[in-house]
């Protein structure tokens, strides 16, 4: 973004709030990154995190959930977080409003610096944040700790609404969501179209897991007619595109099916794009006894 368009944006972005709250909204935006409270190799808070707890504690709920609906995304990530944490705002209007956005920014989490989508961090506070809550009353064991988890994701009605907005989503969303999205809990059968949906035009992995887990009988001939068709042409470009490629490559060669293993090795013959990440394929490949 050119200099003088970004001073215009952070002037916008700072009107009604104190002079105080501006410079520090001024800074934030200016660093635009979104920082957790620990980063870098000795776990710390970084500058640019204290600046933001400074912030929060100057803001009124009322202006924070103003801050979530920001032009810029920087300050939309770290106001989606404290909305979360302290359910000051649902999560389901969030999401529904960075769904309409599809914007990502830079993340800096302990030692590791991504992108992320906006969508993917509303998802995954409110994911994370009560499966944390449901360990409260739990003993230290293992399984009923799982179970208390797992529970929780199944039940929790927003959570469930978060779920639908992924599944009917018009952008295709990180293959990590969809795998959240898919093992929370059953679905209701209303979905299985717009499920089935996902498989046959985004090519998602997750979804196809799902259906041919839950409903085998049902997809099993729209599945095979996928293998053959559609699954041959499909375009996987990006990463995440990627992850579902090599997912649906192997539960092709793992399969008893003699025709889906050979459905396999020629859409890897006839498809170069999977060569960007060739030693987990050929792994893959090696393990299954598959030679190209």
């Amino acid at each position: 973004m050119k200099k003088s368009l970004r001073i215009i944006l952070i002037f916008w972005v700072s009107l009604g709030y104190s002079q105080d709250s501006q410079e520090l909204i001024d800074f934030i935006v200016n660093k635009n990154s979104f920082h957790s409270d620990c980063v870098g190799s000795a776990c710390e808070e970084s500058e640019l995190y204290r600046k933001w707890v400074l912030l929060k504690s100057k803001l009124t709920d009322e202006e924070l959930i103003e801050l979530s609906k920001n032009e810029e995304a920087v300050l939309r990530a770290y106001s989606i977080r404290e909305l979360i944490a302290n359910e000051k705002y649902p999560a389901t209007e969030l999401l529904k409003f960075e769904l309409s956005k599809s914007e990502s920014v830079e993340s800096y989490d302990g030692c590791l610096i991504d992108t992320d989508e906006l969508a993917s961090i509303v998802y995954h506070e409110y994911w994370n944040k009560i499966r944390i809550e449901s360990l409260k009353d739990v003993s230290d064991s293992e399984k009923e700790r799982n179970e208390a988890m797992s529970r929780i994701l199944r039940t929790d009605p927003q959570m469930e609404k978060l779920d639908s907005f992924i599944i009917y989503a018009n952008e295709p969303q990180n293959f990590v969501i969809y795998r959240r999205v898919f093992t929370n809990r059953i679905h209701k059968e209303k979905y299985n179209n717009q499920i089935f949906k996902l498989v046959s035009e985004n090519n998602n992995f997750s979804a196809f897991r799902y259906l041919n887990k839950n409903y085998p009988e049902k997809y099993k001939s729209e599945f095979k007619d996928y293998f053959r068709t559609k699954f041959q042409s499909a375009e996987f470009t990006t990463e995440f595109e990627l992850y579902d490629l090599l997912a649906f490559i192997e539960y092709l060669i793992k399969s008893e099916n003699n025709e889906f293993k050979e459905l396999a090795v020629n859409k890897l013959k006839t498809d170069d794009s999977w060569k960007s990440l060739e030693s987990w394929f050929m792994e893959s490949l090696d393990k299954n006894g598959i030679k190209l």
